[in-house]
């Protein structure tokens, strides 16, 4: 190629912008270090103090600034946008190019959507080329020489790490050329993950000098093609040339990389530039603490004030709930306490007996991408630095998670390593070791067809699960949960070790630093030593999450106010649990978190009262997570008389007068553990009858039996025991219960309920406590030959035993289940004209790819509740049924 088109004229006037762009004022007055000492940093140099960490730090969010807009995704991976001199060109990876001719989308970082088509693709260079169709002008960015790149300079890498999320950019990571080839590939210290393939990596003048390949196991191995081996087959590209792998692969290419290991002292992370951050790291740490149960450092805490410590709940959550808890700094420890914790954010709330510690400078204003960040815990030096990858972005968790883990996913049988703790198979009574033979109607052989099976769900599924225990075959229920505890892949053996809890937070800060999940919970800071967050997981391994300060703050008062009105509650002498503060008033709820520690304060508070309150029902019944067969023969009653209920009105309200007059009546059952550690959970439930009569599931009842107390919660902030079981029914998964006390506020039940109507659901999905969605009756149904009604009013985990009203304010029906319905597509064996799974399939995993497509939503008519609630003798007139809950 005689002449390389995109080094002349057609970026002269993009090189001279760049130049002659004057620095904003606050960037201008950042620092007083030499314009010569920066080069020189820039060169290779490391930073010797906190001014030339900030004059580094002012460089490289300006730079960010110019070439953001330029990185683009693409379909499995990304791209960088450049001006040819006759279109508008993507540069990316050859094996995210793959072919000639196809067309495909690409994704601007403001979102907007271009159309291209592949050019060629040099799969040894792994260069390749995407022609943009556009009469737009857009960002484009200057291509520079990889010849240049000496060992040691500074470089900025972008990606879509794991594909494109909605409202998060391209994260930014810097680094440092740690091999700069004749020929080959260069590497650098810029973590890489899946989906940044084909992104730019780019020189301190924000020229492209590099296109993401591939990293391997050493987090200090990223290996990026070459920008001169694009540029030199520049023509060749253009019209369409592919040059497949060599015989050996793209490995041949690659010599001299084991040197990277001899280089690790001018890592950017390495140990001279956390000297460097030393004097800002001393302003954070005396609010750092090291959080430990028995002997084992769990994660840090951060100080908040001179007695509290937030720090990451789940690693607290731990099975020995005997173990000395403790946190510690430095030769100092004290014992703590769980003041109360936020489920969705992961933190926890801890009191510290007889501290006086010093809190931390929070500071609520985010940087720009590209700043400078360190993780202190509390030595002289921080325990890791990164750079802000992203701004604040919503972080979120759509799939299903058993929350189990084994060693391998190939292993069988599908024997279970692990039980996580705080996940769903835990909350039935799984246990490490169990082996998983069936999974709803599915039989299992190994572990990664279980989490195939699991992948296919939704969470709040409900779903049996067998298993071989020692010699017994045991069947449990269990509802799934949000995937914040996904199965450990192979890919996460290649990140690291990764947080269990690493998702499904709302919003984070991502930073590229490199921590153990033991050193989440504790601040990450800025170059002034202000905590702009709290760290709270390492995610994957170019992602640290980070919960932003304000959050952190907002977090904390809400716990502090909600464990003060529990103080309160305490110090009443009321048994019955006098309606101390309703959880509803002036038309807004009390946050979720705040009335989840309401309950569980109330409800330790009535446990203390009474030390076995009802063994016949509740966990006195020997191992707590083995006693299901026990609990279901406990459940098996039979109503003994009729119970009065009130009667419906045939008066349509509107919805406000519907939610005044129901809402009193609708229960949240909750299970209260004695320890710390975590409750069995909530469900729903509403009053029939002023003296304390209600109804829920059978299988809520069964559930939450397994923990120290049964408690319902009003409306109106009543928290009472859960005295007896009255009756219950397996098949139409039914209980009635009584509640201690009475002055309730009844439901009254339909007699009847006809399909079209409209009905609403109140219940409490998740955490979102008294919700209401609103649907249809869709049709009568029946279920494993009990009758039900399928409805379209939203429910979730934590809905179960909730009430579907209908317009009059009567109970149409009873929240039971939910079951989704997938497109499947399988490659299969015919055999006898049946379709049949192969084992070959089985054995690869490639055997099952179900698509999402709907969630059924069942409930039990009001037909069977009133059935349930008053037994008919038989009537010699009828069709022999008793009781028929459609006649009736």
């Amino acid at each position: 190629m005689q002449s390389i088109p995109m080094r002349c004229v057609a970026f002269l006037s993009f090189a001279l912008a760049f130049i002659l762009i004057p620095l904003p004022a606050a960037a201008q007055e950042e620092t007083a270090v030499p314009e010569s000492r920066l080069a020189e940093i820039l060169a290779g140099g490391t930073p010797e103090n906190v001014d030339e960490l900030r004059a580094l730090q002012g460089h490289v969010q300006r730079l960010v600034e110019r070439v953001l807009p330029a990185t683009v995704s693409i379909p499995y991976g990304s791209g960088v946008l450049v001006r040819g001199d006759d279109s508008t060109y993507v540069l990316s990876a050859g094996h995210v190019i793959v072919s000639k001719g196809r067309e495909l989308s690409i994704e601007l970082t403001d979102g907007v959507r271009l159309q291209g088509v592949t050019q060629g693709a040099d799969h040894p260079s792994d260069v390749g080329l995407i022609q943009v169709h556009t009469e737009t002008e857009h960002p484009v960015v200057e291509i520079g020489t990889s010849a240049d790149l000496k060992e040691g300079q500074w470089v900025l890498m972008l990606g879509h790490s794991t594909i494109r999320k909605p409202g998060r950019t391209a994260p930014v990571r810097l680094g440092r050329v740690l091999y700069a080839p004749e020929s080959g590939y260069i590497v650098s210290d810029c973590t890489m993950q899946w989906g940044d393939s084909g992104g730019p990596l780019f020189d301190m003048d924000g020229r492209v000098v590099g296109i993401n390949s591939r990293n391997n196991r050493n987090l200090a191995m990223n290996l990026h093609a070459p920008i001169d081996a694009l540029v030199k087959q520049w023509a060749e590209l253009k019209l369409g040339k592919v040059t497949p792998l060599p015989l050996f692969g793209r490995n041949a290419t690659l010599r001299g990389v084991q040197s990277v290991e001899d280089r690790i002292r001018s890592l950017s992370q390495g140990d001279a530039m956390r000297k460097t951050w030393a004097s800002a790291s001393a302003l954070a740490n005396p609010s750092v603490v090291r959080v430990l149960v028995g002997d084992a450092e769990r994660a840090l805490g951060t100080v908040v004030a001179p007695d509290l410590v937030v720090t990451k709940y789940s690693e607290l959550a731990v099975d020995d709930g005997n173990a000395k808890r403790t946190c510690r700094q430095g030769e100092r420890s004290w014992p703590y306490s769980i003041v109360g914790f936020d489920r969705p954010a992961d933190i926890a709330l801890l009191r510290i007996a007889s501290a006086n510690l010093e809190p931390i400078a929070w500071h609520d204003e985010i940087p720009g991408v590209g700043a400078l960040l360190a993780s202190p815990d509390g030595a002289s030096e921080p325990i890791g630095i990164g750079v802000l990858s992203a701004a604040p972005y919503q972080h979120t968790a759509p799939c299903a998670s058993l929350g189990v883990r084994s060693a391998s996913l190939n292993k069988e049988p599908a024997t279970l390593d692990e039980v996580l703790a705080h996940g769903a198979a835990r909350a039935a009574g799984l246990r490490s070791g169990d082996i998983v033979l069936q999974f709803g109607q599915e039989r299992v052989d190994n572990c990664q067809q279980l989490s195939k099976l699991v992948s296919t769900r939704s969470p709040g599924d409900k779903v049996r699960v067998t298993v071989e225990r020692g010699d017994a075959e045991l069947t449990f229920e269990i509802t799934l949960e949000n995937n914040r505890e996904p199965i450990q892949t192979k890919q996460e053996y290649v990140w690291g070790p990764l947080s269990e809890v690493r998702s499904g937070f709302d919003t984070v800060l991502q930073h590229d630093t490199v921590l153990k999940p033991e050193h989440c919970g504790g601040p990450v800071i800025d170059l002034d030593g202000h905590a702009i967050g709290m760290n709270i997981a390492r995610a994957g391994r170019v992602e640290t999450l980070a919960i932003p300060a304000s959050e952190v703050q907002r977090i904390v008062a809400g716990l502090l106010t909600a464990s003060k009105q529990a103080k309160l509650a305490e110090e009443t002498t009321d048994t019955d649990g006098p309606e101390t503060d309703p959880l509803y008033s002036d038309g807004v709820l009390k946050p979720d978190n705040a009335i989840s520690d309401y309950i569980n304060r109330w409800g330790k508070h009535l446990l203390k009262q009474d030390r076995d309150p009802n063994p016949s029902i509740l966990s006195r019944l020997g191992d707590r997570w083995v006693k299901s067969n026990r609990l279901k023969s406990e459940l098996s009653r039979i109503l003994d008389r009729q119970v009065d209920l009130i009667e419906p009105s045939n008066v349509p309200l509107s919805s406000e007068e519907l939610l005044e007059i129901c809402l009193p009546g609708v229960l949240v059952i909750s299970g209260i553990m004695e320890s710390n550690r975590i409750p069995p959970g909530h469900a729903s439930g509403f009053v029939i009858s002023e003296d304390g009569l209600a109804l829920t599931n059978h299988h809520v009842m069964q559930t939450l039996g397994r923990g120290d107390l049964v408690v319902a919660t009003t409306l109106s902030g009543r928290v009472v025991r859960v005295k007896e079981i009255l009756a219950a029914n397996e098949a139409d998964d039914v209980a009635l219960i009584q509640l201690e006390g009475d002055g309730f506020h009844p439901l009254p039940i339909a007699k009847s309920a006809m399909v079209g109507s409209d009905l609403v659901a109140i219940s409490h999905p998740g955490n979102a406590f008294f919700s209401l969605t609103e649907g249809l009756l869709a049709r009568r149904t029946r279920v494993s030959g009990r009758h039900r009604i399928m409805v379209t009013t939203e429910f979730a985990v934590g809905s179960s035993g909730g009430p579907i009203l209908d317009r009059f304010g009567s109970v149409a029906g009873m929240v039971e289940r939910t079951q989704s319905i997938a497109k499947k597509t399988v490659p299969v064996q015919i055999e006898k004209g049946a379709f049949k799974l192969g084992k070959s399939e089985r054995a690869s995993g490639l055997f099952l790819n179900m698509d999402h497509e709907m969630t059924l939503r069942y409930a039990v008519p009001c037909q069977s509740l009133r059935a349930f609630l008053r037994p008919l003798p038989l009537d010699p007139a009828s069709s022999g049924e008793v009781g028929n809950p459609i006649r009736n």
